[in-house]
């Protein structure tokens, strides 16, 4: 099987929590995604289509409401409005599991982050803020009233499945999320493909990746998100038909599989990837 892909359980020192110990068992496991973007209704229509998803407005009592999406029965994130007017561009959210949210937001100020969106209760599901790292990268630490699922695996078509940081400077993000997270990296090199960078807990295991943002690239770093497809190039078709861009052509991965980079008609980045034969 795929190593990069498999899922993992973490016991870093993620949010606060003390070295080698873990209090919450999701810590520093990626655990849910929410779409914010200036058209919801676009949104729901437009990955509706290529990724069969599908939606239900919920109530979240003060918050208001909350386009919950699900891969058949079973929910993977969300779909959140921002206002056009604040100027604010449409873009993934991708939710990391910790021990403790306001220990991650008093850590985060001092490896050179910021902190985006406080520390806020959610009725029935928890506790999350909104942190900056190093380089402006938005991310949100939650931690749950119930641990999330176990992750499936094989990871079912339609899921998030990976993680990859886009980043202008791997040394500031390697340095912030040991200290805010607990995690280690460790350089790897792909044929064919730019040299990148794994993240890993206190054992070495992967749960996400770093590349490098060309020094060219006029763009705000940030988490990209992969979702599992059947074909790679199937979906890239789609997404062009139904309004989205395709950033980066489909290109293979040896021992991984093939993957492209696209946005959607709103502008928010998501990655699509299929497995290699036999992974």
């Amino acid at each position: 099987m795929t190593p990069l892909l498999q899922p993992t359980r973490y016991s870093p020192a993620a949010g606060g929590a003390p070295s080698g110990t873990r209090r919450y068992p999701d810590s520093g496991r990626f655990v849910w995604h929410d779409l914010m973007t200036t058209d919801v209704r676009r949104a729901v229509d437009y990955y509706g289509a290529f990724l069969g998803w599908t939606t239900e407005v919920v109530e979240v009592g003060p918050m208001g409401s909350y386009t919950m999406v699900r891969v058949g029965d079973t929910a993977i994130g969300g779909m959140v409005q921002l206002d056009p007017a604040q100027g604010i561009a449409s873009h993934w959210l991708s939710y990391l599991a910790v021990d403790d949210v306001d220990a991650a937001c008093a850590l985060a100020p001092e490896a050179g982050g910021q902190v985006a969106y406080p520390p806020t209760d959610l009725p029935e599901v928890g506790r999350f803020a909104v942190l900056e790292d190093a380089s402006g990268a938005l991310w949100s630490p939650l931690r749950m009233l119930e641990p999330a699922p176990a992750p499936a695996w094989p990871i079912p078509t339609g899921h998030f499945c990976w993680e990859e940081l886009v980043t202008p400077n791997v040394l500031s993000a390697t340095a912030f999320y040991a200290d805010v997270v607990g995690w280690g990296v460790r350089g790897r090199e792909l044929a064919q493909a730019e040299p990148d960078w794994l993240w890993t807990n206190g054992g070495g295991h992967a749960g996400a990746s770093m590349m490098a943002m060309p020094a060219a690239a006029d763009a705000q770093p940030f988490w990209l998100p992969y979702v599992l497809v059947d074909d790679v190039r199937l979906a890239a078709a789609s997404v062009a038909r139904l309004g989205g861009t395709v950033v980066r052509p489909p290109d293979d991965v040896p021992e991984v599989g093939t993957f492209t980079v696209t946005r959607d008609p709103m502008g928010a980045p998501l990655a699509l990837i299929c497995l290699a034969d036999g992974e």
